[in-house]
């Protein structure tokens, strides 16, 4: 059900979305540091929480895993996948089963919040970049290893963050533009990056 109900109950942004799922209970997917944060976020204006792990173990940061367990709103439910996501109009349970024993059970929720990090789609530029488990080294200029060769885009970040990072990056391009004076080499390879080629600054996104 995730393609019928994306928009309907479905987000990959917490901070984003979070706000119309007030006093609503939600589900979050994931057991990195992202998952853990929405939670946390999420907490903070829903009547409850659910951290779904498909690991008995949650992988993100010790102060984060302490934060989760210290907050009354988010129950962790390890061992769990979500084999179905469910309603009418809108997303109203989910059929969840434990890994172990295959059982499978209902659980109502009125949101669920996708944070299990990303595959990068970066097959155009492995030939002529060191990537780094498929991901682009990269600052957060967007500068890369390779002259001319610029990545934009961070997973698991507010839209409205990499709008605001974006002039930085046309700058850089616009400067190597300038600088070496190959315009045509240099635009076609920045826009590898803007569509999404790479990630910038330490592989922020979870590898499950």
């Amino acid at each position: 059900g995730e393609q019928e109900y994306k928009g309907r109950g479905i987000s990959y942004c917490a901070t984003c979305d979070g706000a119309f799922f007030r006093n609503k209970t939600v589900a979050v997917v994931g057991g990195g540091d992202v998952a853990l944060e929405d939670a946390l976020y999420l907490a903070a204006g829903c009547e409850k929480v659910y951290l779904i792990h498909r690991r008995q173990e949650l992988r993100g940061t010790q102060v984060l895993q302490e934060q989760v367990a210290n907050e009354p709103k988010i129950t962790f439910l390890p061992d769990t996948v979500v084999k179905e996501i469910c309603g009418e109009q809108m997303v109203d349970h989910l059929v969840i089963a434990n890994t172990g024993t295959g059982e499978e059970k209902e659980l109502p929720v009125s949101g669920i919040f996708i944070a299990v990090g990303m595959n990068p789609q970066t097959d155009a530029v492995a030939s002529v970049l060191d990537l780094d488990h498929g991901y682009v080294r990269a600052g957060e200029d967007g500068v890369t290893e390779q002259p001319g060769l610029f990545v934009a885009g961070c997973p698991h970040q507010e839209a409205a963050s990499d709008c605001d990072r974006g002039g930085g990056w046309c700058q850089q391009c616009d400067k190597y533009c300038r600088v070496s004076q190959n315009f045509i080499n240099c635009w076609l390879t920045a826009g590898l990056g803007a569509f999404g080629f790479g990630k910038w600054d330490g592989f922020a996104g979870e590898l499950f």
